[in-house]
């Protein structure tokens, strides 16, 4: 069933470890599969266009029902995001930093202990930790 793995990673939080994540299918220029959790608890079908329809999405949930997904419990992601202009992008990318965040050239925190990730912990509590191991 896994075609592939692929890691992700968020350039500008770079204290959040790397994530494996499964490639289930793809023909790499329309659609991927992939899978971020061992139980099947969490899957996501992507596309190359922005609202690919109805019947690409109730296609793919099909697929994925064949290897144990519920398809009912696979939600929708609304795509209803600004498209950015040429001038936008190209404001965002000449941002100070930028270009070492994309190619994972981050400097070194100096954190003084590591960093526990708890998905049950708030946004706001993980940020006050950051700060407590950052200027202890």
């Amino acid at each position: 069933m896994i075609n592939g793995k692929c890691y992700l990673r968020f350039p500008t939080l770079p204290f959040i470890p790397k994530e494996p994540y499964d490639v289930i299918a793809t023909d790499y220029d329309n659609f991927s599969l992939v899978s971020g959790a061992k139980d099947r608890s969490f899957v996501q079908i992507y596309s190359r266009t922005p609202n690919p329809g109805r019947e690409f999405i109730e296609k793919y949930k099909a697929y994925l029902a064949n290897f144990g997904y519920d398809s009912s419990k696979i939600k929708d992601t609304p795509q209803d995001c600004q498209v950015m202009s040429d001038g936008q992008l190209a404001a965002m990318m000449s941002v100070s930093g930028m270009e070492k965040a994309l190619t994972n050239q981050f400097p070194d925190l100096q954190l003084k202990a590591p960093v526990a990730l708890n998905p049950f912990t708030s946004v706001f509590d993980t940020l006050k930790k950051l700060l407590e191991l950052y200027f202890k």
